[in-house]
């Protein structure tokens, strides 16, 4: 494969070190400008570095992001560009211009650091969130657009990583339960039906706990819990096959399997959903933490997990 150059922003502490660390350990050269060479914040400091890079690069990781917290009424337009700027148009024009000499050589990869707080939201992220959302948009667009050339293009969602943001943005009592619970090392892999959106995949996120979401082909790994949302033959065939807990979130309107369900019921701990309306499903929050528990084999915070439930109900 031959000597690899990459370029990495924000690799002076937290996750761009630690990558910073396995670049270099695999034998790739590393170009990681200081602000001082490279000001995400300015996309005239962007075109200046871009002009003046003369070496090869084949890998970009984009990591470098910045965080402002409060109410969405709290932010200005100022705010808003300025998050948007460092977190989506720098990695915009970082690639931009480096990707066509990398589709001239029919190769590049290139990796933009999101988090999961693109996917799932909570009260005081509305800018960081949406900046996430949208560099998630521009990875996909971007790889399906420069596939056909060799150049990979994806993005990482990190859940909780214990950096100086995660200190300076959580309490001590959210720290407290993201440390025990990561610490425990937990896994649940959770299948999520087409459509559906359940909020409560956020409680697990917010407490450390790896979501793995594999296809049903990757099932005989073992996770510590495996959640259904999908009342299917693979959900009962696999429940027949292992001894570990699992959670089906079955619809109250979904008659099908019902002798299954009934013959199996000890294995599977089943929280009933409905809909609220067209547009929302409800579920019991107490039946949803006891499930959890149960699966988990710990206690889960209530007063932390009830406020996140509402903070993020839609």
């Amino acid at each position: 494969m031959g000597s690899k150059t990459a370029l990495l922003t924000g690799s002076s502490r937290g996750i761009g070190k630690s990558i910073k660390e396995v670049l270099s350990n695999d034998g790739i050269e590393i170009i990681n400008p200081s602000r001082n060479e490279l000001d995400l914040s300015s996309s005239e400091s962007i075109d200046k570095f871009l002009s003046q890079l003369s070496k090869q690069i084949d890998i970009i990781i984009n990591n470098a992001g910045i965080l402002k917290v409060g109410q969405h009424n709290e932010f200005s337009t100022d705010d808003f560009h300025e998050v948007f700027q460092v977190n989506v148009v720098a990695p915009f024009k970082i690639i931009s211009g480096v990707i066509e000499k990398m589709k001239q050589r029919k190769f590049g990869r290139i990796v933009n650091i999101s988090s999961i707080w693109g996917q799932k939201s909570k009260k005081g992220r509305t800018l960081y969130s949406s900046s996430k959302a949208a560099l998630d948009a521009l990875t996909r667009s971007l790889a399906i657009e420069f596939a056909p050339y060799n150049i990979l293009i994806n993005s990482v969602a990190p859940g909780y990583i214990e950096t100086d943001m995660l200190k300076q943005y959580n309490t001590e009592e959210e720290l407290s339960i993201i440390r025990d619970v990561v610490g425990q090392g937990y896994q649940v892999t959770y299948k999520m039906h087409p459509g559906m959106i359940i909020p409560f995949r956020g409680i697990l996120e917010n407490m450390g706990v790896s979501v793995v979401t594999d296809p049903f082909e990757k099932l005989h790994q073992e996770y510590d819990q495996y959640i259904f949302t999908s009342s299917c033959s693979t959900t009962f065939g696999f429940a027949m096959t292992t001894n570990r807990p699992i959670i089906l979130l079955l619809h109250e309107k979904d008659r099908t399997n019902q002798d299954v369900i009934k013959n199996i019921h000890s294995r599977i701990n089943i929280v009933p959903l409905g809909w609220e309306d067209e547009y929302h499903l409800c579920y019991s929050s107490n039946q949803l933490l006891h499930a959890l528990e149960q699966g988990l084999d710990q206690a889960v915070n209530k007063e932390f997990a009830m406020k996140y439930l509402y903070s993020n109900a839609s």
